[in-house]
């Protein structure tokens, strides 16, 4: 009763301010995004007899990107030029959470100081995609935890949770900003604390500034956009992971565990393309350890390099956007008592979306390449690598620029992965996986934001 009655509330609010300017600088919206899947069909190769073979169709109602009904996001926003608030929240269809809460100020005009939970997109890539592309082929964020445009660039966040952030922009000349971020200061704090508690009240400030993040972004007027950053993070410790390292037990944390250096160009030279290009250098992490029962070794993690490549240009009412990822040189060795070395593969994400607006609408396609490269231990193939591949037809419907109805069509094929090891050949896993998917999705968009 208590969900219902507040979504009644803030519904109501919403609607008699018509998601408008209610007062001088403030401002309150609203988005929905839902999707809806009237039939998926599974391909499944060597069909057993005793498979149930109803389960090959599917329909399905969420969120493009995945999870349960759609997704409701309420905003409001006040502004002015010494400071301002930000406070958004949404559901899933379930309960709400707290998306964004922060305030700022601007002491004088190059200062921006601000507190709470935000994200900051001056530095972030440049080239977006579509949600279309999450039914047409997994994206690159399955492998990074990066979404295209951010595999490019990575964009400012402070907060997760009830976990808060600060951030300080500084635009001391024309052109140039320089930000300095500490993304997760955890929430609470007591004055009258006697010790220190990492994780609850008054964090410890090792930990908090570990994740110490330092930006900035030139503007070359005519040419382009070029930025840098270095992003921290605490150094994982590989105690106990170090000895399954060395056992040949597969270890592989995600990407963003680890400090790296990121650098981007934005080139704007030519009228109508927009070329962004970006490097992350993830540095990487070793350290000593011991061995239970006796012994040492040394385990040393090289997260890789990662490229990522946008592009889209716009020629009259015929549109092409573009995006290059690659995952290389992701591996870890161990040395000592045991020794043992690991090598990922390369892992290469491609997108195509060629699109064309008419009258009626914009008519387009989705076009995905997922490459895998096999995976060796000690120069021998565990893995033989794979080619995941997605093709997909659509149509928009844009009405007053607020409403927007996609529905289409695509084909997914999944390439298999061989190797005579558990993670591939997992006794709990399915029996059967799909090779291949036949998706009909329909996407509607309202935007009162």
């Amino acid at each position: 009763m208590k969900k219902a009655a507040l979504f009644s509330i803030v519904a109501l609010l919403a609607g008699t301010a018509a998601f408008a300017q209610v007062a001088e600088g403030n401002y309150f919206g609203a988005k929905v995004t839902i999707a809806f899947m009237p039939l998926e069909v599974r391909f499944i190769d060597d069909p057993d007899t005793h498979r149930d073979t109803s389960d090959d169709f599917k329909v399905a109602l969420g969120q493009p990107w995945g999870g349960t009904y759609g997704r409701i996001y309420f905003s409001a926003k006040g502004e002015h030029r010494f400071g301002g608030y930000e406070a958004s929240f949404l559901t899933d269809g379930g309960s709400f959470q707290i998306d964004l809460a922060n305030v700022w100020i601007n002491p004088i005009n190059w200062i921006h100081f601000r507190l709470g939970r935000f994200s900051d997109s001056t530095l972030q890539g440049k080239v977006y995609s579509n949600d279309f592309r999450h039914f047409v082929l997994r994206s690159f964020n399955d492998t990074t935890g990066f979404d295209p445009e951010n595999v490019i660039f990575d964009f400012f966040r402070g907060g997760q949770g009830t976990i808060g952030g600060a951030l300080l922009s500084l635009t001391p000349i024309d052109n140039l900003s320089v930000h300095f971020l500490l993304p997760d200061v955890f929430g609470g704090f007591n004055p009258f604390a006697t010790e220190q508690v990492e994780g609850g009240v008054n964090a410890n400030a090792k930990s908090i500034y570990a994740n110490f993040a330092a930006g900035a972004g030139y503007t070359i007027e005519n040419i382009g956009f070029a930025r840098m950053q270095y992003v921290g993070r605490e150094k994982i410790d590989f105690t106990g992971s170090a000895e399954l390292m060395a056992f040949g037990i597969r270890y592989n944390p995600s990407y963003q565990d680890f400090p790296r250096i990121e650098a981007a160009f934005q080139y704007t030279g030519l009228e109508n393309i927009n070329i962004d290009f970006g490097i992350k250098y993830a540095i990487p992490l070793s350290g000593d350890y011991s061995i239970t029962g006796g012994g040492s070794l040394n385990a040393k993690y090289n997260p890789g390099v990662l490229l990522g490549l946008g592009t889209r240009a716009d020629i009259g009412d015929f549109a092409v956007t573009f995006h290059g990822t690659g995952l290389f040189g992701n591996g870890y060795k161990v040395t000592g008592d045991f020794s043992n070395e690991h090598s990922f593969g390369v892992n290469m994400y491609f997108s195509l979306i060629p699109e064309y607006t008419f009258g009626f609408g914009t008519v387009g396609m989705n076009i995905g390449l997922n490459v895998k490269g096999r995976e060796t231990q000690n120069g021998l193939e565990l893995t033989t690598g794979k080619i995941d591949f997605g093709i997909g037809a659509w149509y928009r419907l844009d009405l007053a620029s607020r409403f927007s109805l996609w529905a289409g069509v695509s084909y997914t094929h999944v390439g298999l992965e061989e190797g005579d090891v558990p993670w591939l050949n997992n006794p709990s896993a399915p029996l059967y996986t799909p090779s291949g998917f036949i998706r009909i999705p329909i996407i509607i968009d309202v935007n009162f934001l």
